[in-house]
């Protein structure tokens, strides 16, 4: 199969253009979670923050940051407070082990700290003094480090440092975060990435995604009507993965109420994340 219908896992029509070598590496990614006990070298974590740095950000307002944990001892935060270990090594129990050997682990923030400062020193008008209490800007700054994030992991992997996203990390109650962190008001850690280098070149299978009708909407919009549209699909995905549940199950499992997911909200809001 070409690298695209092995996206799909199966043999569905090729696209007329072919891809070119970045975008076969793209289609082909696994994430990664067992990593050489090998740091970076110095210079590449710099390096790799300001291809990250040059990504998109809106209005230029450059509304995150991103906190660096390279030691045991800074790594260890992440399982130290009440209930760490339960969260991080919960659904994805090999978070566990990706942070342990991981050369880094990146905490990304959206981050309106910067900006709140700004405006308390220099704006003229309350109204103005008070616009990083809005949804609009609370999105921009989940946006940028979203965007700054995955910039970062293409970068990585075109260097040969491959990885993995963590979102439990945003899950750690968010006291002990605020703590452990120096995190200041008005930023808040929308997920951590895990990074190091392959521990052994592997033939791993690239997990197969959801039909290309279902997420690509020509012009309008196209519901999915009936979750017998998801039948080829669990065909594919149990024939290719070592999880053979449905996507139906996994829906049901990542989604089920838990206490670290329903504290979110809460978080949010302690960190002047409210979305008003």
């Amino acid at each position: 199969m070409t690298p695209y219908q092995k996206r799909y896992g199966r043999a569905v029509p090729n696209p007329h253009t072919l891809p070119n070598d970045f975008l076969t590496k793209l289609l082909g990614r696994t994430s990664h979670r067992k990593f050489q006990d090998k740091p970076l070298e110095p210079g590449v974590l710099e390096l790799l923050i300001a291809a990250a740095q040059s990504a998109p950000t809106s209005g230029m307002l450059q509304t995150w940051s991103v906190i660096a944990l390279t030691t045991p001892e800074e790594k260890s935060k992440l399982f130290n407070g009440p209930y760490n270990h339960q969260i991080i090594g919960g659904v994805d129990s090999k978070n566990t082990t990706a942070i342990n050997t991981s050369a880094v682990v990146l905490i990304w923030l959206a981050d309106l700290s910067r900006l709140n400062l700004i405006l308390e020193n220099v704006a003229t008008d309350d109204l103005t003094k008070t616009q990083v209490t809005r949804a609009e800007y609370h999105l921009k700054a989940v946006i940028d480090a979203t965007i700054a994030a995955q910039t970062f992991f293409m970068a990585a992997e075109s260097m040969g440092i491959v990885g993995t996203y963590c979102g439990a990390i945003r899950q750690l109650p968010i006291e002990y975060l605020e703590s452990e962190f120096n995190l200041p008001k008005y930023t808040f850690p929308v997920f951590g990435t895990i990074h190091g280098y392959e521990e052994i070149k592997s033939n791993q299978l690239a997990r197969p995604r959801l039909p290309v009708e279902l997420v690509l909407h020509q012009g309008t919009y196209a519901k999915m009507e009936n979750i017998s549209q998801l039948d080829e699909y669990n065909k594919v995905h149990s024939r290719l993965s070592s999880d053979i549940s449905t996507f139906e199950n996994r829906v049901i499992e990542r989604l089920h109420p838990t206490r670290s997911k329903e504290g979110i909200g809460d978080a949010l809001r302690h960190m002047g994340f409210d979305f008003k």
